[in-house]
């Protein structure tokens, strides 16, 4: 998991907060970086959710 996302995870209480501000920081960024690092983060988080999702037999 990528820098960006660890972050995220750590200063939120939830995936769905982690990742509402992740794409609200997307959304105002104007840095190429940032948004490729923000992008990324999104991703690995829906894929952490995903794959915690069907260990709990939820999908």
């Amino acid at each position: 998991m990528n820098k960006t996302a660890v972050e995220l995870l750590r200063t939120n209480a939830s995936y769905i907060d982690a990742l509402k501000e992740a794409i609200d920081r997307w959304e105002k960024s104007n840095d190429t970086e940032e948004k490729r690092d923000l992008l990324a983060a999104i991703g690995e988080i829906g894929v952490d959710v995903h794959n915690r999702n069907r260990q709990l037999g939820i999908l």
